[in-house]
């Protein structure tokens, strides 16, 4: 489903995907800009996974198809090879995750000391 925010003069088209969504390899081509090539650099270099399925076709998770179209947008503005982008997103979402830990901590604290 697309939509246009309406509040801002600058609104952008957003995509609500559910979790349960699965899409094909040419589907996430398309929706990420990315071509079959450069998916398949991706895969090798294990920046996504499919998911498991019973078929001999690749599917791809909600998920998978946002980590794409952020590896496109990092190849394209700075120009990193598929190796490159498996490390940059490594470390993104380790720094994600490191941030996350730290607002847990803080409202742990904040529960006990007063700041």
């Amino acid at each position: 489903m697309n939509e246009r925010l309406p509040t801002d003069s600058h609104a952008a088209r957003v995509e609500v995907v559910t979790e349960t969504l699965t899409l094909s390899l040419h589907e996430v081509c398309q929706r990420c800009g990315l071509n079959l090539s450069d998916l398949q650099h991706l895969l090798a270099h294990g920046v996504i996974e499919p998911v498991p399925a019973s078929s001999d076709e690749w599917l791809f998770s909600a998920d998978a198809l946002g980590l794409l179209a952020r590896a496109a947008r990092m190849q394209r503005d700075f120009e990193l090879d598929a190796a490159g982008l498996a490390m940059a997103l490594s470390l993104l979402d380790e720094l994600q995750r490191s941030r996350r830990q730290v607002d847990r901590l803080r409202q742990l604290l904040a529960q006990h000391v007063q700041l």
